[in-house]
């Protein structure tokens, strides 16, 4: 089997990444700038050895004394790889952009798409990824049991009538996500959800607590405007949303 082997050099240490030919991770390890340390640690690896380092102050050195222990050696450039990188990225931020235009296309197909993207914070991207995850919003019989779905909201243990703390929920990442970059967002613009932020903290709540409560908010409402077919509205956020 080939393993594929990282090297990042330093002058006191040198830190080992391998990976096998799955794109696995075998192995990750840190140790003494020390040639017989690095000589040793190559020998214990087992299969085809190819094994890369940029070209730094100690790659001579590390190159005379590593080279008979791999089957490859490659020294690579740390500027050529910024540039690859680069081209790299540009490529991977055209293929998003693409891919996003392609949402935002075939979403016009889907009324409850329309009405998600009227709330604040929420866009094309953001509303095809609520209505993938939630198909059908009668699914949950109270806002409370979506905050729960989305992981926005933690369960308090309790026994007997006593309080043992509380348990973090993870929920549905995906949802979580949304509408934590869509409380975000909120709290950057002007409208009834920073409005009613800024009540909150008003009161002495603290940001945390304001801000993850505009979160739970924008998914009452999310769910609220789904089912009742409308466009988002100010009312909303004081209004009796989802029994």
């Amino acid at each position: 089997m080939i393993k594929y082997i990282g090297l990042d050099a330093h002058s006191s240490t040198c830190t080992f990444n391998v990976t096998d030919e799955r794109g696995r991770e075998a192995d990750n390890t840190t140790i003494e700038s020390n040639g017989r340390l690095l000589v040793k640690y190559l020998r214990g690896i087992e299969g085809v050895k190819k094994l890369t380092f940029e070209e730094c102050e100690l790659s001579n050195w590390l190159y005379e004394i590593l080279r008979p222990e791999v089957d490859e050696l490659i020294v690579c450039n740390p500027v050529a790889n910024g540039d690859y990188k680069k081209k790299k990225t540009e490529k991977m931020e055209e293929s998003r952009q693409e891919y996003g235009k392609e949402i935002v296309r075939c979403s016009k197909g889907f009324q409850e798409i329309k009405y998600l993207k009227s709330i604040p914070g929420i866009g094309s991207i953001q509303a095809a990824k609520i209505v993938s995850q939630v198909i059908d919003p009668e699914r949950f019989s109270s806002k409370y049991k979506y905050y729960s779905y989305c992981g926005l909201v933690r369960h308090k243990r309790i026994s007997d009538g006593r309080g043992y703390g509380s348990e973090k929920i993870w929920g549905n990442r995906i949802l979580k996500c949304v509408y934590k970059m869509a409380g975000h967002s909120v709290l950057k613009g002007k409208s009834g959800l920073r409005n009613y932020y800024d009540t909150l903290r008003l009161r002495g709540i603290s940001h945390d607590n304001a801000y993850n409560a505009v979160c739970r908010k924008i998914a009452a409402i999310s769910l609220s405007v789904w089912r009742k077919s409308e466009n988002y509205n100010d009312r909303l956020i004081t209004g009796n949303l989802i029994k």
